[in-house]
């Protein structure tokens, strides 16, 4: 049974962006290209957590079709019950132009966040941050991902998927420079015990794949001016 989430809850989704936000500056800490591939894996990733879809001959296929109620995983969901069996990598290049702004605007309406244009005061070329409507939420992601990294103990798999797509996107520094060497520890140990699908989607991130490829984009991409 589709189960809604409660007011308070975020997705996987949704806490990757946060943690790939800038604390101070409410930009994110890497490209929009590399921020959509993360956003993608964490959607992925939440269809294999939950049962929905399982990596297999390196082709993403479904499962279970209930949605989960996750504004990202279910559309994807969808997509995979009409039998688009793609590899991971291409499901990844296919979904990440649109998600930065569909995202945001999720984190947005949940009252998260809000999104600003500004004018770099050097480069005068308009850019976009996304500084925090509610800073408890907004931090709570990345105090939760940090406290479970500064310790060497097993993580559950949730969080273990969300640490290694952390690395994945290069977006761990914040985390080693706050919890210090022991988050490196924890990384590479937490990457050994992965899940074998949640590693294929992890490896996909960095793999783009040619645009030619792609016969169709899952989400419009809504954040055409974002520039960061």
């Amino acid at each position: 049974m589709r189960r809604a989430r409660t007011p308070t809850e975020l997705t996987l989704t949704e806490e990757f962006f946060l943690v790939a936000l800038d604390d101070s500056t409410g930009r994110p800490m890497v490209g929009r290209d590399l921020l959509g591939a993360g956003l993608a894996g964490t959607a992925i990733a939440t269809l294999i957590l939950a049962g929905r879809a399982e990596v297999r001959d390196g082709l993403l296929v479904p499962v279970d079709g209930q949605p989960l109620g996750d504004p990202v995983a279910d559309p994807l969901l969808a997509e995979l019950r009409l039998e688009q069996r793609q590899p991971v990598p291409d499901w990844i290049a296919l979904m990440r132009p649109g998600l930065p702004g569909v995202v945001a605007e999720d984190l947005e309406t949940l009252g998260v966040l809000r999104t600003e244009q500004v004018r770099h005061p050097v480069t005068r070329r308009m850019t976009t941050r996304f500084p925090a409507m509610d800073p408890v939420r907004a931090v709570g992601p990345r105090v939760r991902l940090g406290h479970a990294l500064g310790r060497v103990v097993p993580l559950d798999a949730r969080t273990a998927a969300l640490a290694q797509i952390v690395r994945a996107t290069g977006t761990e520094g914040w985390f080693v420079t706050m919890y210090g060497p022991t988050v490196r520890r924890q990384l590479t140990a937490t990457a050994s015990r992965l899940d074998p699908q949640l590693t294929a989607v992890v490896d996909a991130i960095n793999h783009p794949v040619p645009r030619s490829r792609l016969a169709v984009r899952l989400w419009p991409q809504r954040d055409t001016s974002i520039a960061w």
